[in-house]
């Protein structure tokens, strides 16, 4: 019975998103030109469809129903949320998943789901459900990670990744490095993590590697990766290459981040990249730290994705565009609730420029012809700006993989630039807008609206 109606329900669902994605069509314009990239872009659609991120729900081993739900944040950023996912993910318990907002970046008006907040009332995630086959009812939902690591190793003791149990212990225990690193203030203060950062790397090195048990990635490691890779990104951004090597040399610390990406989908689906983390620590702290010599490099396209990376950007932005143009603009704006109409087609005539390159381009330095852009100048700044914030605000794993992720950044940027110095405007001043630009609103998903 649950499955049937947890079917009737995907249908309905998906009939709403395909007649909202329609209506979006026809409201911006250029439907026929979205038709057509969708219509291309099929394959990669369903590439989309089989992200861990994304999915609604896991099942394995031929279940028809989950066996928890997973109560995880809504962007993405949390890396607890990340590792408790991972877990689940390595252990193949069915779970659903469910999302809640930061606090730090809700929405004027968003609440948090009333279901989550009756069990849990700071709403403060991860949090588990189980479902009480007896009753036929789910169990109250509970938070904090490390809860939910010791409820999934006494309910599957047979498929928790122990590892060692002293390095278990040792780094998963109350006193583990896991809590301590969680505590350290490193984005402020980077050498307070030395001692633990070089403890892990002593684990590492005398199992030989590449994770702290050895070859086997275990939940010890779980526990880390999303702490490290975070660490490794806010050092190199805010203070440097020098920096992170006088706390702890990174090596064997970087090639642990690398093995786990390569050995399970479940890490390489869910975790970020440096351009991400990086933004996430400037909305957290944007005036407390100096950024380093490596931050350009960090904040700039890596430009190393493929053609079929170009694809995937071209497949999700053609069917998200219309809410992808009006986000942008509020990147770029306070007066979100007056965006005018022309400045939001525009902006969706650009989204379309691009996803048509990167469709039939797939190259690192796209070519793009702005002089089919038959805009005003003032309208002309509005969306080069908009798509140069849009650039900034990819996010990955909420958005995309690291590749598809970098294609569009790379497309985007270079065609606000192509754009600003288009019909001769090259020493023209740019136009001072008629209302200022404000902070990012990192608090939507770009992409996956």
């Amino acid at each position: 019975m649950r499955q049937a109606a947890t079917m009737v329900f995907d249908i309905i669902k998906k009939a709403l998103v395909f007649l909202g994605s329609r209506k979006q069509l026809d409201d911006i314009g250029h439907s026929n030109e979205w038709d057509l990239l969708i219509r291309g872009t099929e394959a990669e659609a369903k590439l989309l469809e089989s992200r861990i991120f994304g999915a609604e729900r896991r099942l394995f081993d031929g279940k028809e129903n989950a066996d928890v739900i997973l109560w995880r944040d809504k962007a993405g950023w949390c890396p607890f949320s990340q590792s408790a996912q991972m877990l689940l993910e390595e252990m193949k318990v069915s779970y659903e998943i469910k999302t809640i907002p930061l606090r730090a970046y809700m929405r004027a008006g968003e609440e948090k789901d009333p279901a989550y907040i009756k069990d849990v009332p700071d709403g403060v995630v991860p949090g588990l459900q189980h479902f009480d086959k007896e009753k036929n009812c789910w169990k109250p939902a509970f938070r904090n990670v490390y809860a939910i690591y010791h409820d999934l190793q006494m309910h599957y003791p047979e498929a928790y990744p122990m590892g060692d149990a002293d390095i278990h212990q040792e780094v998963c225990g109350p006193e583990g490095l896991v809590g301590q690193l969680e505590r350290a203030p490193y984005r402020t203060q980077p050498k307070t993590a030395a001692k633990i950062l070089r403890r892990i790397d002593e684990l590492i090195q005398r199992s030989g590697g590449p994770f702290v048990c050895g070859k086997e990635l275990t939940a010890a490691d779980l526990q880390l990766i999303p702490l490290l890779e975070r660490y490794e990104a806010y050092i190199l951004f805010f203070y440097g290459q020098t920096c992170l090597d006088s706390v702890c040399p990174f090596d064997r610390l970087g090639n642990m981040l690398h093995a786990a990406r390569d050995q399970s989908q479940a890490v390489h689906d869910l975790s970020s990249d440096q351009h991400t983390l990086a933004r996430i620590a400037l909305h957290y702290d944007p005036e407390g730290s100096p950024r380093s010599e490596n931050a350009d490099a960090i904040e700039k396209p890596k430009r190393t994705f493929t053609c079929s990376d170009a694809r995937i950007a071209a497949a999700k932005l053609a069917r998200n565009h219309g809410p992808v143009a009006k986000f942008a603009l509020r990147l770029a704006t306070k007066q979100c609730e007056q965006q005018q109409e022309d400045v939001v087609k525009a902006i969706d005539f650009a989204l379309l420029q691009i996803a048509t390159t990167l469709l039939h381009d797939g190259t690192s330095s796209p070519s793009f012809l702005p002089q089919s852009f038959k805009y005003p100048l003032s309208i002309k700044q509005y969306t080069a700006d908009a798509i140069s914030m849009l650039a900034l605000h990819v996010g990955v794993p909420r958005d995309f993989w690291p590749g598809p992720a970098d294609a569009l950044r790379a497309y985007c940027s270079d065609f606000a630039h192509a754009l600003l110095l288009s019909d001769n405007e090259k020493n023209k001043p740019p136009p001072v807008p008629s209302y200022p630009s404000a902070a990012a609103e990192s608090s939507s998903t770009v992409i996956s609206v």
